[in-house]
């Protein structure tokens, strides 16, 4: 009987997630918002024990742990079975963008509530207060569940408390700690589900450090089975390999993963940036394609999304990219405001761009005090952060002998040659399109190098073109 009716329920939540999905692809999605939501708000029945895994698959949520075991005692049953359902809910209020504060608070309670009892839920709760820039209070609830007795000595659990920590520690800077711990992860044998988002994490950090032959390798190590169709969380490994292509200036290869995350996620109901601020690293691509139009509708959305949400770090990544794409009078305001922001976030990652970026700029625009400034912070964080790639780019532009001066501004063919080296091309391919001489395009290319204070191509990827 047991078993009979454990089907009817699966059953009904597939009934509800396939109606949901019809919504979806049919651009419907408050409808399909409703229904989920109608759905978790019916009390659970006291004979039911909605597997998680079932009830899970109605919403996206940035990762997933291998599945605990089942709850069997019928008090405990009922009361963990309540605190899926409403973290479910504010998982799905999470990827819509909305209600921060119900969402936040409802992680929160699921943690108080279901103490040591649930790893898949605390991994959901843990993931969402991430979403909300609460990366203090989350690591405080990972270090206490790695001290569980019950937890401590099962490997699954063990290894997705590490998998979580790791994510904490990269957000809070220390960059070269959360790979330490992802690559001893990722050298065991992992349940698939965990792999996946331990492997695109670790990728993550790895582009972020311009670590991209370590990244390479990693992709090699871990070549998922078959087609990418058979992975589980597409829009993690997407964003991931797209994060690396960017890293290595495979622009166009970069803007396609983007791109593709983007719709996975659109699929799937997820629009708020702050679960995979996919839209802003796409902008960051078109920007460099010259497809502007593409870049400012990508970095506009993002900002729109972003200032839905209202967490301060997703606020300025999304204002650094809207600063980029346009590269206008407003870029200075724009990129102030973002800097502003920074000021009141928990999350250290990719800020050391950020001030590099608006150190640039500011130089070019003749503000020396206010970029060297910018250009100090960068370097201050970037070290803090453990990543000697962006600590060697603000190094270089503080003390080099073009940082401040007028002689710093890209002439319209500097920029066109620039651009086109950014995306991969070679110089005998530049001179080609440009119908200019080989000579002609190297000469450009090492006045671009002087006055951006880089010496190679690979440096080039990460230079302000777009701002001049």
């Amino acid at each position: 009987m047991s078993a009979h009716i454990d089907e009817q329920q699966k059953d009904y939540i597939k009934s509800v997630k396939a109606e949901t999905n019809q919504l979806a692809l049919s651009g419907r999605w408050a409808e399909a918002f409703d229904t989920t939501i109608n759905f978790l708000n019916q009390p659970p029945n006291s004979s039911l024990f909605t597997k998680i895994e079932d009830l899970c698959s109605l919403v996206y949520t940035s990762g997933e742990p291998p599945w605990g075991n089942q709850i069997h005692n019928t008090e405990k049953g009922e009361h963990v079975q309540h605190s899926r359902r409403r973290l479910c809910k504010a998982l799905l209020l999470a990827n819509r963008g909305i209600d921060r504060q119900s969402a936040t608070m409802l992680a929160m309670e699921s943690l108080n509530n279901s103490k040591d009892s649930d790893p898949v839920l605390f991994w959901y709760a843990i993931t969402l207060l991430i979403y909300a820039e609460e990366v203090e209070f989350a690591e405080h609830e990972v270090i206490k569940a790695k001290k569980s007795a019950r937890w401590s000595d099962v490997d699954d659990i063990r290894d997705s408390l590490a998998v979580l920590q790791a994510r904490l520690t990269a957000f809070k800077g220390n960059l070269q700690e959360a790979r330490k711990i992802l690559s001893e992860v990722n050298s065991k044998k992992l349940h698939p589900r965990l792999s996946e988002i331990s492997v695109a994490w670790h990728l993550e950090i790895l582009a972020e450090l311009a670590e991209s032959e370590e990244a390479k390798e990693l992709l090699h190590v871990h070549t998922f089975p078959g087609p990418i169709a058979n992975i589980e969380n597409r829009p993690a490994f997407l964003s991931a390999r797209g994060s690396v292509e960017l890293s290595v200036g495979r622009f166009e290869r970069a803007l396609e993963d983007f791109l593709a995350c983007g719709r996975e996620l659109t699929r799937l109901g997820v629009f708020n940036p702050a679960v995979t601020n996919w839209r802003s690293k796409a902008a960051l691509c078109a920007t460099t394609l010259d497809q502007k139009d593409l870049a400012i509708a990508l970095s506009n959305e993002e900002l729109r999304a972003a200032r839905k949400w209202g967490t301060p770090w997703i606020q300025a990544m999304a204002l650094h990219s809207v600063a980029l794409s346009q590269g206008d009078e407003r870029t200075v305001h724009q990129l102030r405001e973002a800097t502003s922001l920074l000021t009141h976030s928990q999350i250290w990652r990719y800020c050391a761009k950020l001030y590099f970026d608006f150190g640039t700029h500011l130089s070019e625009i003749q503000l020396a005090e206010e970029a060297s400034d910018m250009l100090a912070t960068s370097k201050r964080v970037a070290h803090q952060c453990g990543n000697s790639f962006w600590s060697s780019r603000a190094d270089q532009a503080l003390n080099g002998p073009n940082h401040a001066s007028t002689s710093a501004k890209l002439t319209p063919q500097e920029k066109r040659v620039a651009r086109l080296a950014k995306t991969g091309m070679s110089n005998n391919e530049i001179a080609d399109q440009m119908y200019i001489t080989v000579g002609a395009v190297e000469q450009h290319l090492s006045k671009v190098f002087k006055k951006r204070n880089i010496s190679n191509r690979r440096d080039l990827s990460y230079a302000v073109i777009c701002c001049d």
